[in-house]
């Protein structure tokens, strides 16, 4: 047997901490063999084919073959119990006389006892103690467990609750950022998708309103989404007139002078009065604008044009209906090159006879646009 030098307490041969539950030393530091006729317990330091130590007669004598085989069935039931190999007594060579044993390393310093429950930590420059069998293992197993369990644990058994976040495994944003974080961000997200709509639709309504407001004829470019008709113009400058007829001071050369506040008047005698507009080099043209009527006052006193027919230099014409207003309207034809283009009045809107003007009919401003 091997006895306790902390409690005193009688172990087995193959015992490797002390079976007092209290005290539960490591027997390889703090135990001492005592000879009782069993094998004695078989240490990885021992070398049976070694040197034997002076003074050290450890080796078991049996007296008779009955000792032997009682013995040999305790050491069976002590092995049934452990889990690590031990050496049967079948493995050493019989002999005929006690021998001394190989000589044991030297015993390490005594150290305080560990607290109960938990193995003994080893000394410096040795591997850790081989893991205890059956309840001693479950014994030495249950601090790890309990450290290991979290505080979760800590808090069933009484102790207080950590503070902040309990880490878990792909818990990890709980930890790295406060809980009102993650709402906040997607409220935040949410707000910027309804700007980002809020901005596509009034980008949409405004690019809407330009196309669909009418083109008064004032600035040097104009857009249109005709079917087969150019998107882009530019205002051709230099453009010369004649007339088929004028009445006194509103000469033709009123049409291009760029001031709507001006206009031509034909002949009461000139029935279909015709203007002929020229371009001092041909030009790509693709949209007409007339502001017809005179300006200002005169506008309901004077005959406006209604129906008139464009002739390009081509070849081809073209009929355009005019609305009664003294803005501009716009006449989009596909962009065709020319060098000359002729209006022909062949309807009008009539004006009262309360003057001797009304018949003269009128028209403010002409502008041709080319094509881009």
């Amino acid at each position: 047997m091997i006895v306790c030098r902390e409690c005193g307490h009688e172990n087995g041969n193959n015992d490797t901490f002390c079976q007092n539950p209290d005290c539960h030393a490591f027997l390889e530091w703090v135990g001492e063999s005592t000879p009782t006729g069993l094998d004695r317990k078989v240490l990885p330091a021992d070398d049976p084919g070694g040197a034997v130590a002076d003074g050290d007669d450890s080796t078991p004598f049996y007296a008779s073959a009955e000792e032997h085989k009682g013995d040999q069935a305790v050491a069976k039931s002590d092995d049934a119990q452990s889990e690590r190999p031990v050496a049967r007594p079948e493995q050493h060579q019989p002999v005929a006389a006690p021998t001394r044993p190989a000589a044991r390393p030297p015993v390490a310093p005594r150290t305080p006892a560990p607290p109960a429950g938990q193995p003994p930590a080893p000394p410096a420059g040795q591997p850790p103690a081989q893991e205890p069998a059956g309840p001693q293992r479950q014994a030495a197993a249950e601090p790890q467990r309990q450290a290991a369990a979290g505080p979760q644990r800590q808090v069933a058994a009484g102790q207080a609750r950590p503070s902040g976040p309990v880490f878990k495994p792909g818990n990890l944003a709980a930890i790295s950022r406060p809980p009102d974080q993650g709402e906040r961000g997607r409220t935040l997200r949410r707000l910027a998708v309804v700007l980002v709509v809020f901005v596509v639709l009034a980008a949409g309504m405004i690019a809407g309103a330009r196309l669909l407001r009418p083109d008064r004829g004032g600035g040097t470019a104009a857009t249109t989404t005709g079917s087969g008709r150019a998107k882009t113009f530019a205002e051709v400058r230099g453009v010369e007139v004649k007339a088929s007829s004028e009445s006194g001071s509103r000469k033709a050369a009123l049409l291009v002078d760029g001031k709507p506040g001006t206009y031509w008047s034909r002949l009461p005698t000139d029935q279909f009065a015709t203007l002929s507009f020229s371009f001092a080099e041909p030009v790509r043209l693709g949209r007409i604008a007339i502001a017809a009527g005179a300006s200002g006052g005169e506008f309901k006193l004077r005959h406006r044009p209604k129906t008139v027919e464009l002739a390009f230099s081509d070849g081809t014409t073209l009929t355009k209906t005019l609305a009664d207003q003294p803005e501009f309207q716009n006449i989009d034809f596909p962009p065709r090159p020319v060098e000359r283009v002729t209006i022909k009045i062949t309807e009008v809107f009539r004006a009262p006879r309360t003057g001797q003007n009304y018949r003269r009919t009128s028209i403010a401003e002409v502008r041709f646009y080319g094509a881009t």
